[in-house]
């Protein structure tokens, strides 16, 4: 039964010719996902919920373990509950966020962990630092953005600055800077 979650999960209930379903074949004959469908048929494990959050976690941990990891809005909830989760399998975190009031970072989702990984506070705006901080990352998760729709509609030019300007800088960072970073 755990086993078949995976599997509509991985495959979606494509074909076997299908392209997704020939990737996710390819990944397990190179063996990154073979352990996990193990781990998933195998008899020990009990409670479903738990068995499903063990799963996803030992996935993550295989994918993403001792890496350098750039969250830019790592201040907000989301990211700073990522920024927990990476911490725990050895990765060096850096965390980019302009701590605007209005968008919900706050340093304090990140007590307990504040030792273990870095905080600047730069502005997505801010394209030399976007430009410097990109530089020797292997992954991106890239969080940062204005998400209020009444300030949207407020001040347009702010929110295009943030969502889509500052977001191209992003992107042509990554090509200028660090070709080889993955963008998540």
């Amino acid at each position: 039964q755990a086993y078949n979650y995976w599997e509509k999960f991985f495959h979606r209930g494509e074909s076997n010719d299908s392209p997704r379903s020939q990737h996710w074949e390819s990944i397990n004959r190179r063996g990154n996902v073979c352990s996990l469908q193990k781990f998933a048929r195998s008899p020990n494990n009990s409670g479903q919920s738990c068995q499903n959050h063990r799963r996803k976690d030992f996935y993550l941990s295989i994918v993403i373990s001792k890496k350098k990891i750039l969250i830019t809005g790592g201040l907000g909830f989301i990211g700073s509950n990522l920024a927990r989760r990476l911490v725990k399998y050895g990765n060096k975190i850096t965390i980019v966020d302009s701590l605007i009031s209005e968008y919900g970072g706050n340093l304090r989702n990140l007590h307990g962990i504040q030792e273990k990984l870095t905080v600047s506070l730069s502005d997505v705006r801010d394209v030399a630092a976007i430009n410097e901080l990109i530089k020797g990352h292997d992954y991106l998760f890239n969080l940062a953005g204005q998400t209020s729709h009444l300030d949207s509609m407020l001040d347009p030019i702010t929110d295009l600055d943030i969502n889509a300007k500052a977001q191209l800088s992003i992107l042509e960072a990554c090509r200028k800077y660090n070709p080889d970073i993955r963008i998540v």
